[in-house]
């Protein structure tokens, strides 16, 4: 190192050092301020009009930018509408939109969205598909036309679902290489059973039978204007945007076979324990869980703070007591996942083999600590702040208040939802959460699944008399060999 390096960082060290008794010395004389009164928000105001041919449209004017987004939704169009023997029909066909239509390449469509200073995109959760898409305002009559043409003109061209359907192949084997997904589908499978919403990823032999018929008849039946909703938040007027609307939408007709209603969801009776063998794995990577509320129960707001309180934030229970306190795995994490026809809670963490049984103990302890005494009112305080405070931030974003409406007209939200969110997570109580966390997971009435090896970890295990295994596919497998001792 060279003679000037040494000396700079001497100068650097020194000024440090000098910089931090500074600052010391200005603490000492200066306290830290305190935490101000939230300031008061405003959501922005929406209109709605409903179209001759069933679509509901909604406009939001946000933001100072001269930029809009717009998500044209399509309820029971989602993973849990594939068709048995047709898993991931759904995602592919959101996928296959953007391929082609019977006018524009899929290089043209990606093209004209990129020269209106934005972009477009088709996606697939359980519930609904979705085509986003955003630009600069003065151009949202023409990126609406184009959402349009996607929407209601795909061409499903062969050589492009060739394409899609290898780099489908490609990523299924890749999360098959992945503990973690082994473990959340072997969850979900375990927790819905034969329910679409226990459906997480096709299977190699799904994808294969995904031909261009049956994604046409798919399109036809679900990408509907009736069971539609337009969604367009920026820097745009409602009258625009409603005009734009009706000539770019206003004379589509739906056809086809609409799907049928999803059946009820059945909850866990019992403790399930589904296993992923992997030899020779040095961790486990751990799922736990059960359903809870759907998106639309009013509990909702509880169980979200409760959530986040648990294991949703970096600040959680589980992160300093899984964490911090015992040292077993770097993330722990808990998710709440609210669909229209049930919640999931699943708390994930990747493990060493040795403290498998140990992490599991301590998770179910605080979520029976919870249970029984719920929180304190600072930490309760606490969580209701950082929920608030991320919501603030969410709304200083179209895309992310176009995300917020597509859930409230999705899973039928009151009118009123952006405006009361922050004094319905403020109402919450001691006594909900309490309530809230029985709600989450009851370790009698639960399911745990684990990839991991088998033979590192059975002996701590042995609290489940039935254990059920799968292989890294899904299917059902008999139980491992015993490793025989060296």
């Amino acid at each position: 190192m060279s003679r000037f390096v040494l000396t700079v960082l001497a100068l650097a060290a020194a000024a440090d050092v000098a910089g931090a008794g500074g600052l010391e010395r200005n603490a000492a004389a200066s306290p830290r301020p305190g935490v101000t009164a939230a300031r008061p928000f405003t959501p922005p105001a929406l209109q709605e009009r409903t179209l001759a041919n069933g679509l509901h449209v909604v406009a939001a004017r946000r933001g100072t930018v001269p930029r809009f987004t717009v998500q044209l939704v399509f309820e029971g169009a989602g993973l849990a509408a594939d068709p048995a023997g047709r898993i991931g029909l759904a995602a592919f066909t959101a996928d296959a939109l953007l391929e082609g239509t019977a006018t524009r390449s899929s290089e043209q469509i990606r093209q004209e969205a990129f020269g209106m200073g934005g972009s477009i995109a088709a996606s697939s959760a359980h519930d609904f598909s979705v085509i986003e898409a955003g630009g600069l305002s003065e151009f949202m009559p023409d990126l609406l036309r184009l959402v349009a043409d996607v929407a209601q003109n795909p061409s499903f061209p062969e050589q492009e679902l060739a394409s899609l359907r290898t780099r489908a192949l490609q990523t299924l084997l890749q999360q098959q290489a992945s503990p973690q997904f082994l473990s959340h589908r072997a969850f979900r499978a375990a927790l819905f059973g034969d329910h679409p919403y226990g459906r997480l990823a096709p299977r190699e032999e799904d994808l294969k039978a995904l031909d261009r018929g049956a994604i046409a008849a798919f399109h036809a039946g679900v990408y509907r204007p009736e069971h539609a909703t337009l969604i367009v938040v920026g820097n745009v007027d409602a009258a625009d945007v409603f005009a734009a609307a009706e000539a770019a939408l206003g004379g589509w007709r739906g056809t086809g076979v609409r799907v049928a209603p999803l059946p009820p969801v059945a909850s866990p009776t019992e403790r399930r324990l589904v296993f992923v063998h992997r030899p020779g794995s040095v961790q486990s990577s751990i799922s736990f869980g059960n359903t809870t509320v759907r998106r639309s129960d009013p509990r909702w707001y509880a169980v979200s703070v409760t959530n986040s309180l648990m294991g949703g934030s970096f600040n959680s229970r589980l992160t300093r007591k899984l964490r911090e306190e015992k040292g077993y795995t770097y993330s722990p994490l808990s998710q709440f996942s609210a669909l229209a026809d049930a919640g999931v809670y699943r708390f994930a963490a990747d493990v060493r083999n040795e403290v498998t049984g140990a992490a599991i103990t301590d998770m179910q302890a605080e979520m029976e600590r919870l249970q029984a005494d719920g929180a304190d009112a600072q930490e309760l305080t606490d969580i209701k702040q950082y929920a608030r405070g991320l919501f603030s931030i969410r709304m200083a974003a179209s895309d992310l208040v176009a995300d917020d409406l597509l859930a409230a007209y999705v899973f039928d939200l009151p009118r009123d939802y952006l405006s009361t969110y922050q004094s319905r997570i403020s109402a919450v109580t001691p006594d909900d959460v309490r309530q809230a966390a029985r709600l989450l997971v009851t370790p009698d009435r639960s399911v745990l699944a684990i990839a991991g090896d088998w033979n590192a970890v059975k002996e701590q295990l042995a609290g489940y008399p039935d254990i059920r295994f799968v292989d890294e596919k899904g299917a059902a497998a008999e139980a491992p060999a015993t490793r025989q001792a060296p």
